[in-house]
């Protein structure tokens, strides 16, 4: 799987739904990401963020800090994970695929605050398909990279 706009996209749809359960009355989230415009400022992430409130009735801001610079909890829980991961494979727990992958962590790692989504790539690719035509925007996107916060 390609780590892009459409697989963010379909990973984003599956926690949102899930926070949508656990919290209906939530109106607003805020994400914060490092700077790096590779991964989230380009046209197709911006694109989602424009219509982040259409896809799942949320308002939306999003904040880049300088690339690098935005350490938080969830990098520390992704070190955790990631390094129970390969622990588990050095023990001897077969570990091939993403699907694997998710197993062990949900049975293993899962808490009442920790929890793990597993999305198919068929899922992902049925976004990636839905994706509109965006390249009429490129130019505009380049000039959205210097922002620091955006919202809708």
């Amino acid at each position: 799987m390609k780590h892009d706009a459409a697989t963010f996209h379909a990973f984003r749809g599956a926690i949102m739904k899930q926070l949508k359960l656990n919290h209906p009355r939530m109106q607003k989230i805020i994400y914060i990401s490092d700077g790096t415009a590779a991964q989230y400022k380009n046209t197709s992430n911006l694109l989602n963020l424009l219509f982040h409130f259409e896809d799942y009735g949320i308002h939306v801001e999003w904040h880049f800090t300088e690339t690098s610079h935005g350490k938080n909890t969830s990098d520390a829980m992704s070190a955790v994970v990631k390094r129970f991961i390969r622990l588990a494979s050095l023990k001897g727990e077969l570990i091939t695929n993403p699907r694997a992958m998710f197993d062990v962590a949900e049975r293993n790692l899962t808490t009442e605050k920790l929890r793990f989504f597993y999305v198919p790539k068929k899922e992902v690719d049925l976004v990636r398909q839905a994706v509109v035509d965006v390249t009429r925007w490129s130019k505009q996107s380049l000039e959205l990279r210097r922002c620091m916060d955006l919202s809708p």
